[in-house]
């Protein structure tokens, strides 16, 4: 992708034109890449977070606030789901034309909410019921 982008950026300064299914493909490309890495990064906790405050309470609370924490990104993911099928089904009626002899329609490119959803839905309930908390 970084290279496709370069090429572009190139080809933009040198022709003045640039090719419309680069600016397309790194698009959709970086909104899958971006929603699967946050998936990964709620996994592996490596999102950024100020914890300052939380550091202060007794270590029981804190396991008490992160367990809260993992249901509430939980019902977030349900939530996410839930939503974004119904924008699925719509997209399939609507096409990209820069896209066009690869991706038909936007319910192709729409399908990474639902599948970062069922990642953060997954990922909440192992970090749940799985990750000793206490070990950081």
């Amino acid at each position: 992708m970084t290279l496709l982008v370069f090429f572009n950026a190139i080809s933009r300064y040198l022709f003045s034109s640039s090719l419309i299914l680069i600016d397309a493909f790194s698009r959709y490309s970086l909104i899958y890449i971006a929603f699967i890495g946050s998936a990964i990064a709620l996994y592996e906790g490596a999102h950024i977070g100020v914890d300052y405050f939380l550091n202060l309470l007794p270590q029981n609370i804190i396991n008490i606030i992160k367990k809260i924490h993992f249901l509430l990104i939980f019902f977030a993911g349900i939530t996410m789901y839930t939503s974004t099928t119904n924008l699925i089904s719509r997209g399939y009626n609507t096409y990209i034309d820069a896209l066009m002899p690869f991706i038909a329609n936007r319910g192709q490119v729409y399908s990474i909410f639902p599948i970062s959803a069922f990642l953060y839905v997954l990922f909440s309930l192992g970090l749940f019921f799985y990750k000793n908390i206490n070990k950081e």
